[in-house]
């Protein structure tokens, strides 16, 4: 996203997130790659916005800020474009960058946003300019490919990400029979509810751990280059953890079934 602002020799602008997972890593990330590249190219963070109700976006209204950075997902992304749209923030004037999220796999989403958006894919972008080839027309792609090649069919089985389905479920006759998608959740919600399933699994793991190989938790590892440089039990401990979330997971499936 800010290879775009550099190559347009863009320097302000502002970041707009809504309460998606991972908005505070994003807008960390952000201010972490400007500061990388200060020395050939100075940056200017106006504003970072979390929108929580429209009225959150008044600020950058009144704001000299005409480039935004906007990471959320596709049905936030639509309240705060139209709330923007209210608050004459887009249009020719303004330029929207916008993350892979917003957009998803559904070209026919174009239509609720507003001219002057661009995404963050490489092939090209959004609005005025060229449409870019999305995750599932590549998938689709690849799949007649193997298809031509006869690596389809009842005798194999791809397994797939959520990216390449997309939201729309009409997609999936684009796809041969055997294809499994994995779907996930990443709403606050489902990931404050991961936070404890994660906090089982390390427990658990520990517990187990400490069962199998009596050895101290608390291995002697500094940052400023003191004590030991490599925990020796760490690779034992990791493979403890690891087969706890799969018990986990087990127990898990089997109290469902």
């Amino acid at each position: 996203m800010l290879s775009i602002l550099q190559r347009y020799n863009w320097h302000g602008f502002a970041i707009v997130t809504s309460q998606i997972a991972g908005h505070d890593e994003f807008s960390r990330a952000v201010r972490d790659r400007t500061l990388e590249v200060e020395e050939e190219f100075k940056f200017s963070i106006l504003h970072t916005i979390i929108v929580r109700e429209p009225k959150d976006l008044e600020e950058l209204a009144n704001s000299e800020a005409r480039i935004m950075l906007l990471y959320s997902t596709k049905d936030e992304a639509r309240d705060i474009m139209e709330t923007a749209e209210a608050l004459e923030i887009t249009g020719k004037n303004y330029v929207w960058i916008v993350t892979q999220s917003v957009i998803g796999s559904d070209l026919l989403t174009l239509t609720h946003f507003p001219v002057g958006m661009l995404d963050n894919l490489d092939r090209g972008c959004f609005g005025n300019f060229s449409v870019p080839r999305t995750i599932g027309d590549e998938a689709r792609d690849i799949m007649e490919t193997a298809e031509a090649l006869e690596i389809t069919g009842k005798n194999y089985v791809w397994i797939v990400t959520q990216s390449v389905i997309g939201s729309d479920l009409l997609t999936l006759t684009h796809f041969p029979v055997g294809m499994l998608g994995l779907h996930f959740e990443t709403g606050n919600r489902e990931v404050q509810l991961q936070i404890g399933r994660a906090l089982e699994v390390f427990i658990e793991g520990a517990r187990a751990f400490q069962q199998q190989h009596p050895h101290k938790l608390s291995p002697q590892l500094s940052c400023q280059g003191h004590g030991q440089i490599r925990w020796p039990h760490g690779e034992l401990f990791y493979k403890s953890v690891s087969l706890s979330a799969g018990r986990l997971w087990q127990a898990t499936a089997g109290r469902r079934g």
